[in-house]
């Protein structure tokens, strides 16, 4: 995968068809009808989004958390291959007032133990981190292990990032023809269910069906929330 595309063309009709499609508000959908995890006493939260694209998953948490009056508890880290994605991001985050709480970086997932570098107004600058010395409460990853090649060995370094105790949100994309649609026109491969969940030492996940008004995201996707043990 040349992480390069999703800069150019394609990152454009990515954002464009998730607001077409209601996949941009499908988090904050999942988090209405699911709730959150279970929180830990202790704070910060902390949150890692791996692959955070244009940031869904993030709002959708930060808007449940606020909700709830627990929005200043957090402090969440997001990263993503792209700084076209990042760029529109950093620009959500900044809208719904959140900026506070995200760190945005550019990472390519593929081994968490790399530098990653921090990525604010609208740029990279010359601050580094490894992910690999981090550990988090809640882990969230959605369209990640698509794009990479060596994305078992991505899930175990992620994986190894998320706390006992832990909880983990997972979205895989459904090999059926809406999923094989999406997989062809933003050139991402589809992982199935059955080989990614055994990944993932010690954790424990469980299907979430999340209802929608059109039905296209139920056909799309699938969450699975897991307990890390």
């Amino acid at each position: 995968m040349d992480f390069g595309v999703y800069d150019g063309l394609v990152a454009t009709v990515y954002e464009l068809g998730s607001r077409a499609t209601g996949h941009s508000r499908f988090p904050k959908t999942f988090f209405k009808q699911a709730g959150l995890p279970p929180l830990p006493d202790t704070k910060p939260i902390r949150v890692l989004e791996a692959g955070c694209g244009t940031l869904r998953w993030t709002l959708g948490l930060t808007e449940a958390l606020q909700k709830q009056g627990k929005l200043n508890d957090v402090i969440i880290d997001a990263f993503d291959a792209s700084e076209r994605m990042l760029r529109t991001a950093e620009k959500k985050a900044d809208k719904k007032g959140i900026w506070s709480k995200v760190q945005l970086w550019l990472a390519d997932g593929q081994n968490l133990s790399r530098d990653a570098r921090a990525f604010y107004g609208g740029q990279v600058n010359g601050m580094y981190k490894t992910f690999h010395k981090e550990n988090y409460h809640i882990g969230i990853t959605s369209g990640l292990l698509e794009v990479i090649p060596n994305w078992r060995s991505a899930i175990k370094d992620f994986n190894e990032r998320i706390m006992p105790s832990g909880y983990i949100i997972l979205s895989l994309v459904n090999n059926n023809p809406t999923g094989d649609l999406a997989s062809k026109t933003l050139r991402f491969k589809i992982r199935k269910a059955k080989d990614v969940l055994p990944e993932f030492e010690g954790v424990e996940f469980q299907k979430i069906p999340v209802k929608t008004f059109t039905g296209y995201m139920e056909k799309l996707k699938t969450i699975y929330v897991g307990k890390k043990l």
